[in-house]
């Protein structure tokens, strides 16, 4: 049934089973893709604590809250950091002005500055959208002085 796949993936994207969720999901960026929708259906807790996702029947459900959002944030940028070591991490706290997915940048204004951050890559347009004209923290990590994508998320 499609609503038990869903909220097992769900359930795995939130776990620690890696492998389970891989077999699951097999295309990396998929799972990376479910990884960062089910951190933006966590709450951060200024509204409210947890939600919790059932099934109709009510056989299965998932509790998401403010740590399980945590959580995803450091497995979505962990999944950045191999291999990068030659590479400075950076956030950037602003407003996301602009993206531009067909030329793989998106722009964020920083205390007045316009910052250009390359290598958005598959964002999902339901990811960035939302986010549009809205404080932001944008990782990523910086050689020289370009910056490349790696996670957003609301500024909260």
């Amino acid at each position: 049934m499609v609503t038990d796949f869903f909220l097992n993936v769900l359930r795995l994207s939130c776990g620690e089973a890696n492998e389970e969720f891989a077999e699951a999901v097999p295309d990396p960026r998929y799972r990376e893709t479910f990884l960062k929708l089910t951190r933006n259906l966590a709450p951060t807790g200024k509204a409210f604590d947890d939600l919790v996702i059932r099934s109709a029947d009510d056989t299965c459900a998932v509790t998401l809250n403010p740590e399980t959002r945590q959580i995803l944030s450091e497995r979505i940028r962990g999944l950045h950091k191999a291999g990068q070591s030659s590479n400075q991490p950076f956030v950037y706290n602003g407003v996301l002005r602009a993206v531009h997915l067909d030329k793989d940048w998106l722009e964020v204004v920083v205390q007045g500055a316009s910052i250009r951050i390359d290598g958005v890559g598959e964002q999902v347009d339901d990811l960035l959208g939302p986010l549009v004209n809205k404080p932001v923290q944008v990782h990523a990590v910086r050689q020289g002085d370009k910056s490349t994508f790696v996670d957003i998320e609301a500024d909260e």
